[in-house]
C-alpha cells in the first residue's frame, strides 16, 4: 500500500510544479473584451489675417488635429464643423476637409469655435480671424506739362498709397481707369500700369480724374495736364541778311538776326554761338535769362576776316526746352580793299570817258575777276548845294569777262521834289590793271527808297539823260571805294 502511494505522490508534486509556470485559457463564448478609447482635440493656433476683397490663402485646420487610441488614424475621415460663433463674413469652413477659405467682405475681428468628430469622438477648438479693411487712395500732385508733339509718359502708380494689406507691393496688380474728364488729345492711361503716354496732338489745359482700383477698394484724384507749344523760329532782322557779303580782310561786317518765341511756352537758357567759321561770331544779344511767348530777341554777329575766306557758317541758337538747337546758315568771303577815295572833297572825281583808260584803281593778283565798287560819292555843282553825298544805292547793271557797269544813285533833298540823281560807272580790267571810268548820268522826279524798296535799274532805265561832270556843271562821282579779290 505505501509503495503505491509513494509514486502518486511524486506525480502530485510534478503536477504542482508545472501549474506554477503555465497558463490555461478557456474561451468563454459571446463574451468581447473591453473596445479602445479615441481621444480628439484641436490644438490652439493663431490664424492668419484676412483682408477684405482678397482671396483668403485658405486655412487647413487637419494641421490642428490631435487624435488618440486609433492606430490606423486617417485624418481625412475626419468631419468638420462650426461649433458656437460666426465665420468671417465671405469665407467658409469645409465640413469634409477642414479648410477655411473665401473672399472677406466685412473687416473686423471674428470669434468662433471649430469642432472635428472623428468616428466616436470630438474636440473643438476656439479660433479668431482678424479681416483687415484696404484703403486705396492717390496723392495729390501736378503732372509735368506736355509739349506738342513731344512723346510724353507719368506714371501715377507713384502717387498710389495702399493701406491695411500686409502683402501689397509695388508690383501688385492695380486697375486703372478715368472716371470723369478728358486727357490731352494724343494721350492714353494703361489700365495695368498706371502710365498716362502718348504724343499731344494739341495745346491745352485737360482736367480729368484718375480712379485706382485694388480689392474692390479704390482712391480717386482729379489732375490737369498743361499741353504747351514749343516753337522757334530764327532769320535776319528785317534790313539785315545771312549773306555778309564781300567783307575787306581785316574788315568787319555786323548783321543782326531775330530770334522768336513762336510758342505758347516760356523759353529759359537761350544761347547763340557761331560754327563752321574761324572769323564770324556773336557779338551781342538781347536774349535774356528767359524769353516769354510771343516775345522775341536778337543776336548781332560779326563777320571779320583776317585771311583769305569763303565762308559758310551756321548760327546756332539753343534754349534748355529743346533738346536740339535752331540754325540758320551765313555766308560771306573776304575780299582785299583794291581802292578807296574816301569822303572827297567836291574837286575830286572820277574821270569821264575822255580820260584813256579812267581812273586807276591799282593792280589786283586776279587778272580774270572784275573788281567791284562797294561804295560811292555822287557830286557835282547841280548836286545836293554841291556837296557829295554817299550814295544810297549801287546796283551791277551789266557785265563781261573784263568789264563791269555799276549804276549808283542817291536822294537829292536840295531839289523840290526830291529827284533821284544817278551815274554810271564802268570798271575795266587789264590784265591785272583796274580803271573807273565815269560814263552816264540821269535824274527822274521819282524818290529813290531805300533798303528794300524802289528798284535803282527802273529809274535808271526811266531816267532822263544830264550832264557829266568832273568838277563843274552836271553829276558825276567824286569818290569811289573799289573791292578786289
Amino acid at each position: 500500500m505505501l509503495k503505491k502511494l509513494i509514486p502518486l505522490l511524486f506525480v502530485a508534486a510534478g503536477a504542482n510544479a508545472l501549474a506554477a509556470d503555465y497558463y490555461v485559457v478557456v474561451p468563454v463564448p459571446n463574451r468581447v473584451g473591453p473596445a479602445p478609447i479615441i481621444n480628439v482635440a484641436l490644438n490652439s493656433y493663431t490664424l492668419p489675417q484676412a483682408v477684405v476683397g482678397g482671396a483668403y490663402a485658405g486655412f487647413d485646420f487637419k494641421q490642428l488635429l490631435q487624435v488618440t487610441g486609433d492606430s490606423a488614424f486617417n485624418a481625412s475621415q475626419a468631419a468638420w464643423s462650426l461649433a458656437s460663433g460666426a465665420l468671417p463674413a465671405g469665407l467658409t469652413l469645409n465640413a469634409s476637409t477642414g479648410v477655411l477659405s473665401g473672399t472677406p467682405t466685412t473687416p473686423g475681428t471674428t470669434s468662433f469655435s471649430v469642432k472635428a468628430v472623428y468616428k466616436t469622438a470630438s474636440g473643438e477648438q476656439a479660433y479668431q480671424v482678424f479681416v483687415s479693411d484696404v484703403t486705396v487712395a492717390l496723392s495729390a500732385a501736378t503732372p509735368p506739362g506736355a509739349i506738342r508733339g513731344t512723346a510724353y509718359s507719368y506714371n501715377f502708380r507713384s502717387l498710389l498709397q495702399v493701406d491695411g494689406d500686409p502683402s501689397y507691393t509695388n508690383s501688385t496688380p492695380v486697375a486703372w481707369s478715368v472716371t470723369t474728364g478728358t486727357l490731352p488729345a494724343g494721350l492714353s492711361l494703361n489700365a495695368s500700369t498706371g502710365v498716362l503716354s502718348g504724343t499731344p496732338t494739341a495745346t491745352g489745359t485737360s482736367s480729368f480724374t484718375v480712379k485706382a482700383t485694388y480689392n474692390t477698394r479704390f482712391g480717386q484724384r482729379s489732375y490737369q495736364v498743361v499741353v504747351d507749344s514749343l516753337a522757334v523760329t530764327l532769320a535776319a532782322t528785317p534790313g539785315y541778311s545771312a549773306a555778309f557779303g564781300n567783307v575787306f580782310i581785316n574788315g568787319s561786317v555786323t548783321q543782326r538776326f531775330t530770334y522768336a518765341n513762336t510758342g505758347t511756352l516760356a523759353l529759359s537758357g537761350v544761347s547763340g554761338r557761331i560754327t563752321g567759321s574761324t572769323y564770324a561770331s556773336v557779338a551781342a544779344t538781347t536774349c535774356g535769362a528767359s524769353l516769354a511767348a510771343a516775345a522775341s530777341c536778337t543776336f548781332d554777329v560779326t563777320y571779320h576776316p583776317t585771311s583769305t575766306d569763303n565762308m559758310v557758317a551756321q548760327l546756332e541758337v539753343s534754349n534748355t526746352q529743346q533738346a536740339s538747337p535752331t540754325t540758320l546758315t551765313i555766308t560771306g568771303q573776304s575780299s582785299n580793299l583794291l581802292y578807296s577815295a574816301g569822303a572827297p572833297a567836291a574837286s575830286v572825281f572820277i574821270k569821264t570817258a575822255a580820260g584813256v583808260n579812267g581812273t586807276y584803281l591799282g593792280a589786283q593778283t586776279s587778272t580774270t575777276i572784275v573788281p567791284r565798287i562797294t561804295g560811292a560819292y555822287l557830286g557835282g555843282t547841280a548836286f545836293n548845294y554841291g556837296t557829295p553825298a554817299p550814295a544810297q544805292q549801287i546796283s551791277l547793271l551789266s557785265s563781261t569777262a573784263t568789264t563791269a557797269t555799276y549804276v549808283m544813285g542817291t536822294r537829292d533833298v536840295s531839289a523840290t521834289p526830291n529827284y533821284t540823281k544817278m551815274v554810271q560807272v564802268v570798271i575795266t580790267l587789264s590784265g591785272n590793271q583796274a580803271y573807273a571810268t565815269l560814263s552816264g548820268a540821269r535824274y527822274t522826279s521819282t524818290a529813290l527808297t531805300t533798303g528794300a524798296g524802289t528798284n535803282l535799274l527802273t529809274l535808271w532805265s526811266t531816267g532822263t539823260t544830264q550832264t557829266l561832270s568832273t568838277g563843274g556843271a552836271g553829276y558825276g562821282v567824286a569818290g569811289l571805294t573799289v573791292e578786289g579779290f
